[in-house]
């Protein structure tokens, strides 16, 4: 079943239930996006060049949580990572990142092949090229599509930006999925995603 899911089955899997949940999300996405047009002012999405399957860039749209031309993130941080308590962030970015509906707009991305609804989330091409400088193996990440969920995002370790220490356990928690990759473990991975969502425990 595993080497079934890696070659195809979850491609036909990714397509079939974001199609069956396309009267859902599609007016919802729009609805979400004149909701920011009108409380923040446009635009209503956020693009941004991101680093998928095998290397392959491609443009991450999300609903737009942060303010226009807000300076990068103290500390150290890379300058798009956004963390618990971020003055960046709108008060309506606010709500839709804690649960997590910011996200939305990718779900077209997984129809188009660019992204999975399963696996590691996709970085930009600086913090790639960056990470994979400071933490071995980390481009082993890039061996299966980038995901709207996954095993790190539905952890406690998804949001802490803080150490390096903390990094290295989100790249463990990447590379355990790469492992593991199947039916089985997706199906896992996206109740527990449910479970996030309910308790609208997102990153804020």
């Amino acid at each position: 079943m595993s080497r079934f899911w890696r070659g195809g089955g979850k491609r036909a899997a990714d397509v079939a239930l974001t199609l069956a949940l396309a009267p859902v999300w599609v007016p919802l996405t729009g609805a979400l996006a004149a909701l920011v047009a009108v409380t923040t002012g446009r635009p209503a999405f956020f693009a941004q060049r991101r680093v998928g399957r095998n290397g392959r860039l491609f443009t991450l749209w999300k609903l737009r949580t942060m303010r226009p031309g807000a300076p990068p993130a103290p500390g150290g941080r890379f300058e798009h990572w956004t963390y618990g308590g971020d003055p960046r962030v709108t008060p309506v970015g606010r709500w839709l990142r804690r649960y997590r509906l910011d996200e939305l707009p990718q779900l077209a991305q997984v129809l188009r092949g660019e992204m999975s609804l399963v696996g590691p989330r996709p970085e930009t091409p600086e913090v790639t090229d960056g990470l994979a400088a400071r933490l071995p193996g980390y481009r082993r990440r890039l061996e299966v599509a980038p995901g709207l969920t996954g095993l790190c995002q539905v952890s406690d370790a998804y949001g802490r930006f803080a150490t390096w220490d903390e990094i290295a356990r989100k790249l463990e928690l990447d590379l355990r999925y790469v492992e593991r990759v199947s039916l089985r473990t997706d199906a896992a991975i996206l109740v527990r995603t449910a479970r996030v969502l309910a308790r609208g425990s997102g990153v804020q």
